[in-house]
């Protein structure tokens, strides 16, 4: 049972991890810069809250409330403008189209317009 909920736990926290990073990608600028670096050296550098609180004299805590606003200042901006959601909805649209593609029986002069497809999907995806 403990197995099982740690399990779990692993599992949410990857994909926490994973949408803040995603968040950071998008709205990191309308960050103020010091957030948006603190951000990135705790989630994408996985620098610790005493490495953190070292690099900006601060106290862990003080960084800890830190990544904490940041965070909500990221979730604020995801949930007015969705465009973090509206670009995993097109990387999945994106991948179903690649499927769909896959299935096709082609013959070798339509091979050439598949390929344009795909650069074209992956051109959406940017």
């Amino acid at each position: 049972m403990l197995y099982k909920a740690l399990q779990l736990y692993t599992w949410w926290y990857m994909k926490e991890l994973i949408r803040i990073i995603m968040l950071l990608d998008h709205y990191g600028t309308l960050l103020t810069e010091k957030q948006n670096q603190i951000l990135k050296m705790y989630y994408e550098e996985d620098y610790s809250l005493a490495e953190i609180a070292y690099n900006y004299n601060i106290t862990r805590q003080a960084a800890f409330d830190a990544i904490k606003k940041g965070e909500a200042v990221l979730n604020k901006y995801e949930q007015a403008l969705n465009l973090a959601q509206k670009q995993t909805e097109k990387e999945k649209t994106a991948e179903e189209i690649r499927n769909l593609l896959k299935k096709l029986t082609v013959n070798e002069n339509e091979i050439g317009e598949i390929k344009k497809i795909e650069k074209l999907l992956d051109k959406i995806c940017e």
